[in-house]
């Protein structure tokens, strides 16, 4: 299936369009870049090739709030840590 058009002109992303997924993977895996995914598949069948710029995001455990019953059933109590 081809691209579908991107309103993006960033000629990043535009080559990013040409060459197949698999050949992007080779070459990264070529150039040494760690950290690259493995076992890249569609999302569904005959989905179309999503290219784009990304952000690599770090999560982080929030520590668990204490509720007091009274916050819970909502009588304007305020929760603590």
């Amino acid at each position: 299936m081809a691209p579908l058009p991107l309103a993006s002109r960033d000629p990043i992303i535009q080559a990013y369009l040409k060459p197949s997924t698999p050949n992007v993977s080779d070459a990264l895996d070529r150039l040494g870049v760690h950290g690259a995914p493995h076992g890249i598949v569609p999302l569904w069948p005959g989905c179309p090739k999503i290219v784009g710029r990304a952000i690599t995001m770090h999560l982080v455990r929030l520590p668990a709030l204490k509720i007091s019953h009274a916050a819970a059933v909502g009588n304007g109590s305020r929760c603590t840590r």
